[in-house]
């Protein structure tokens, strides 16, 4: 699969991306790019634009489901002592395009990611894109909504099964979720700078708001040289606006969320600059 191929691809969820029509011919390892991130902070609106721009098969391949889909799909033996090792090399082998291999890496599932890569040589031009989200309130609320709906990409149907009984309105359960992110993001940002190697930091909001400006810091991080020859925009056929509103609430009864959980337990304030 050449750049033009995987830039034609719409059809980009996740069952879409395990399948073998996204493995590639292995080819010498580049760049291995982890991007370092927690849950709508916008990693499926990242990797679709680095799946277009040729920076790999983006997904978060450690996530427990995805390990037990591909893994079975390969052939992989879960029971051997050597299976994650076997796993990442085998990402590597058959999602490498350019040269360049992306995985994505949500909070908890990073311990298996370091032991995929206990014992084993160091992953070549390794780096971090660290995608994390200013207001984490609104990360929260969308966290619970995709509970909810089963929506959590730009697909048109549900990618898990819909939680009717989660309450939106539910303020606790909302505090909940929206001090557990911030510990996720606080945890990101204590640990990545201790691994030596290099960051990118990306909010979610300069994604969505600042495209071109936003992914020409991307590939000049990824490939430095490239970035002034990247697409001024990039088509997308679905918009986070359309994902919302495939949910429950309006805008206006998300904000009177917002204001109501602000009156309960004070005003929030987005999270600064890494």
């Amino acid at each position: 699969m050449n750049k033009t191929d995987v830039a034609c691809v719409l059809d980009d969820n996740e069952t879409a991306l395990l399948g073998s029509r996204f493995d590639q011919t292995p080819q010498e390892l580049r760049a291995f790019t982890i991007i370092a991130s927690n849950p709508r902070c916008g990693t499926h609106l990242l990797s679709r634009m680095l799946l277009k721009l040729g920076y790999g098969v983006p997904l978060e391949y450690f996530h427990p489901p995805l390990v037990k889909s591909l893994s079975g799909r390969l052939g992989l033996d879960a029971t051997s002592p050597t299976f994650l090792n076997d796993y990442l090399s085998s990402i590597i082998n058959i999602r490498t395009v350019n040269g360049y291999c992306t995985v994505t890496c949500m909070r908890w599932q990073w311990h298996r990611f370091l032991s995929a890569t206990d014992g084993a040589a160091p992953l070549q031009g390794q780096s971090f894109i660290h995608l994390w989200r200013r207001d984490c309130l609104a990360q929260a609320i969308s966290y619970r909504l995709s509970l909810q709906s089963g929506f959590w990409d730009f697909t048109s149907t549900p990618t898990t099964r819909p939680a009717s009984d989660v309450d939106i309105w539910d303020l606790d359960a909302l505090h909940d979720i929206h001090q557990r992110e911030i510990m996720n993001e606080l945890w990101w940002r204590a640990y990545l700078p201790r691994y030596g190697m290099p960051i990118l930091h990306v909010a979610y909001e300069d994604l969505v708001n600042k495209r071109e400006e936003t992914l020409r810091s991307i590939v000049a991080h990824l490939e430095p040289g490239r970035a002034a020859d990247i697409p001024p925009l990039l088509d997308e056929p679905d918009r986070p606006g359309a994902l919302r509103a495939r949910q429950s609430l309006l805008a206006e009864q998300r904000m009177e969320l917002y204001h109501l959980y602000e009156k309960r337990f004070g005003s929030v304030t987005v999270l600064p600059n890494p």
